[in-house]
């Protein structure tokens, strides 16, 4: 809980799993009927990919408080905190 990020298994986990969505993602465009053009993803963009749906699953309760109750969420202010809300807020807002 009050350790340090292990850098190292970060890495590898994330290098195991993007290697098991590129192999799946090949698999299935071998297997499809149309020839589609693979794109290997690369640890980067797959890390990448966890940040995007966690701000969508972070987004999605703002807009259900403010713009479907009529609200415009411009004209309000999007205070973050925590240790991750820097760097999902500007996304957010």
């Amino acid at each position: 809980e009050d350790e340090p990020l292990d850098h190292l298994a970060t890495l590898q986990a994330f290098e195991e799993l993007t290697q098991r969505i590129n192999t799946t993602l090949a698999a299935t465009a071998t297997s499809s009927s149309s020839p589609q053009q693979h794109h290997s993803y690369s640890v980067d963009e797959v890390a990448y990919g966890f940040i995007k749906i966690a701000n969508e699953a972070m987004a999605r309760p703002i807009r259900n408080l403010t713009t479907m109750k009529g609200y415009d969420a411009t004209q309000h202010t999007l205070a973050c905190f925590g240790g991750a809300g820097p760097q999902h807020c500007c996304a957010l807002a």
